[in-house]
């Protein structure tokens, strides 16, 4: 009986001791874990992280001992100790692990580029116009057109797929994206090697229809690759202490992944540590500027990032003249949720509208965004940061309204103390934000605004300066002769290039002390008695011609014009319109498009000089019965127009009593009833008017006062005729006298000299 107890006891006895050995070493193990997961965080706060991890050690040492303890005195109560502390210990570190694990994945998300080679995933497609090709075997022997690029880029990547299946084509070259559709379209060549955002990059332009292209465009064949776009210069800077720009870019993504989009918001934020100072530089998205990577060739600088972000930075480094080696990019969605985790943002909207959804191309318009100043929900904020149409400055209010809303989340970013908040934008960031910002740098940011609020007792939001600069410039138009189409641009003041580039220098250190000392005189005067308000730091307009292109005349998109318009348009330019009317009975006739054009040949943007007749297609109107019961002359207009009838116009003596324009009668006479569609045109009389009164360019009589000429023979008398003579009006050569000139009336042999 004895020996069964003992072994109960010994059973017993080694069960909890199992268990505490396996809760001890799975304690070390997590232990270990959390150390290797957070050590790459040893530079944000080292000291404290040091003795964070010292103060761990000595807890463990403490459970190491009364292990050790429990089992050599085989002491019950100290294992009971070991299991509660162990146990406490696993459930801590397994926490702690699983949220550091959670931010590993968001940190390394954000992070491109870590090391001494910068690498971008460049994608690209195959395109056809009009014709579909299967596979690209189908390209031998074919013409197809690639963008000239000075790095390697879609063009020569797609080369590379093309000759590793041993396809060998004719290359044609083009300069810009432009001219490379135009080629398609004109079919000089049968295909072309688009970059794969180019959809979105004619989707997204406002001014120009250019679906009537994409529609016939087919995409046949997709790829993508990682390129090396340069030396990762940016990882070289402690940000903690020496000036840095970071190029701010507002992504547009075209795909899933994030790789390939155009630029919605362009920003140089230009930052000193050691005078603490910020200046957020914007560029306006349809800046018409030379792009790097299309040999310098002009287009709108967001189409940069539709080629690559190396070329968006490339074109940016040579347009202001500086060195931006890193950069930040948020997509709309990542706008949306960092607001949202956040818990809103704060902005100040000048006019109530309904604003766009966080849509790679326009978005749907259903974001109420109300006039005020209040904190905003992440859709509001996108929609008030991308609007420009309802606002009072257009794009200059755009501008201002990011660099608002990014001084404002980088307020609260700075503030923030809610460590499931922290999660949640760190969350947000690693699916929307990608930066070459190695983790270095980001803990050095991290360590500079925890020391300054430690030295200081202040926020460093309410310390550090930030200020506005904007590339100032005013909006005109080129012609893309490639295209057949007028293209909105914004052009760019020279001087306001330079004075962005000298603020930017300024803020850098990068100018003499004196210039700075007047500088902040000029930018920053203030007295104890009044608030400060920081002075402009930009100036909208400059002393320099506006250049802009002679445009020719050009067929406009004459599906917007009313047909009154249209025909007003063709007789100002002397073009023929030929006009095809979709009546009643024929297919395709629409009620809810009666008297519209809806369609046109040549397009909008065509040569009016190639094109002498235009074309366009007229939705007819419902058979109803027009009863003619006009009694004015402006009745008899309206009634036309609203049932789409020619009009002749006739006057008819007036003897006075009558005044100008009065309606005498019309053709179909007045109470007439016909059906719609027996004719075409109503004949309008109208009286003129009073004889020796004429009607002006504006439809008005006056009393015309003669100055005559001197009087020309027109017809010589003879002995038995009378001759003629004339003299006309020298300010309307359509009015004439005439008079005659007696006959000779002698008889023969008698001889005259003259006759007066």
């Amino acid at each position: 009986m004895k020996h069964i107890n003992k072994s109960k006891a010994l059973n017993k006895f080694n069960s909890s001791s199992l268990i505490t050995i396996i809760l001890v070493i799975l304690a070390h193990l997590l232990m270990l874990l959390f150390v290797l997961i957070t050590s790459r965080y040893y530079a944000l706060q080292l000291q404290s992280f040091l003795s964070a991890i010292g103060f761990v050690l000595v807890i463990f040492l403490i459970l190491d001992i009364i292990f050790f303890i429990s089992f050599k005195y085989s002491d019950n109560k100290l294992k009971i100790v070991s299991i509660i502390m162990s146990s406490i210990l696993v459930v801590l570190l397994a926490t702690a692990s699983f949220y550091v694990l959670r931010i590993n994945k968001s940190v390394d998300d954000v992070l491109d580029n870590q090391g001494d080679e910068q690498f971008e995933k460049v994608a690209g497609t195959f395109v056809s116009y009009k014709k579909e090709f299967n596979d690209l075997n189908e390209l031998s022997g074919k013409k197809v057109g690639i963008l000239y690029e000075s790095n390697e880029g879609t063009g020569s990547i797609g080369q590379e797929e093309l000759k590793n299946k041993n396809i060998e084509p004719l290359i044609v070259q083009f300069n810009t994206m432009d001219d490379l559709l135009f080629g398609l379209v004109e079919e000089e060549i049968d295909a072309a090697i688009f970059p794969s955002s180019y959809r979105q990059r004619y989707a997204n332009e406002e001014e120009v229809d250019f679906d009537r292209f994409l529609d016939d465009l087919h995409d046949f064949y997709s790829f993508e690759k990682e390129i090396k776009t340069g030396e990762n210069q940016g990882q070289k800077i402690d940000i903690s202490s020496e000036p840095f720009n970071i190029l701010l870019i507002g992504f547009a993504p075209e795909n899933a992944d994030n790789s390939y989009g155009l630029s919605d918001t362009i920003m140089i934020a230009t930052v000193n540590p050691k005078s603490m100072k910020v200046a957020l530089t914007s560029i306006a998205r349809d800046s018409f500027v030379p792009i790097t990577c299309y040999n310098g060739a002009k287009d709108k600088i967001n189409a940069a990032r539709g080629n690559s972000r190396a070329c968006l930075l490339d074109t940016v480094n040579d347009l202001m003249d500086t060195d931006i080696n890193l950069y930040m990019e948020v997509n709309f969605q990542g706008v949306v949720d960092i607001v949202d985790a956040l818990g809103g943002v704060s902005i100040n909207n000048p006019v109530t509208f309904v604003g766009q959804t966080p849509s790679s191309n326009r978005g749907e318009m259903r974001v109420l965004v109300p006039e005020g100043n209040y904190v905003a929900t992440g859709e509001q904020v996108l929609a008030f940061v991308r609007e420009r149409h309802a606002m009072p400055n257009g794009d200059f209010d755009r501008q201002l309204h990011q660099q608002e809303v990014v001084k404002n989340i980088a307020k609260r970013l700075i503030e923030l103390k809610d460590v499931n908040a922290a999660l949640k934008v760190l969350e947000a960031a690693g699916n929307n934000i990608s930066t070459n910002l190695s983790l270095t740098q980001l803990t050095g940011i991290f360590n500079y605004i925890l020391n300054v609020k430690n030295y200081t007792g202040f926020q460093t939001s309410d310390l550090i300066e930030i200020d506005n600069m904007r590339v100032t410039g005013y909006p005109s138009w080129t012609y893309n002769y490639s295209l057949r189409l007028p293209l909105w641009i914004y052009k760019l003041y020279n001087g306001s290039i330079t004075e962005a580039k000298d603020y930017i220098n300024r803020v850098l250190g990068n100018i003499p002390e004196d210039e700075v000392l007047k500088s902040q005189e000029r930018y920053h005067r203030f007295f104890v008695n009044f608030p400060y308000y920081p002075e402009t730091i930009y100036s909208e307009t400059f002393d320099e011609p506006q250049v802009h292109e002679k445009m020719p005349d050009f067929v406009p998109l004459l599906t917007n014009y009313s047909y009154e318009d249209a025909v007003a348009w063709a007789n100002s330019m002397g073009v023929s319109l030929s006009v095809t009317t979709i009546n009643q009975s024929d297919p395709g006739f629409d009620t809810n498009l009666q008297g519209r054009i809806i369609d046109q040949s040549p397009r909008q943007g065509a040569l009016v000089m190639e094109n002498p007749v235009v074309y366009i297609t007229r939705m007819g109107f419902e058979k109803r019965e027009i009863t003619i019961d006009c009694t004015t002359y402006d009745e008899a207009i309206a009634l036309a127009n609203r049932y789409g009838l020619n009009t002749s116009v006739v006057f008819v003596a007036n003897d006075g009593s009558h005044n100008p324009w009065d309606l005498s009668y019309t053709e179909p006479g007045y109470g007439t009833t016909l059906e719609e569609g027996t004719f075409d045109t109503l004949r309008i009389y109208v009286y003129g008017c009073p004889a020796g009164q004429e009607l002006d360019e504006n439809g008005a009589c006056y009393v015309h006062e003669h100055v005559w000429g001197d009087w020309e023979v027109v017809s010589q008398p003879t002995c038995t005729e009378n001759g003629q003579e004339k003299r006309i009006c020298q300010t309307n050569n359509n009015h004439i006298d005439y008079r005659e000139i007696q006959a000779l009336d002698h008889q023969p042999g008698e001889h005259v000299v003259s006759q007066e």
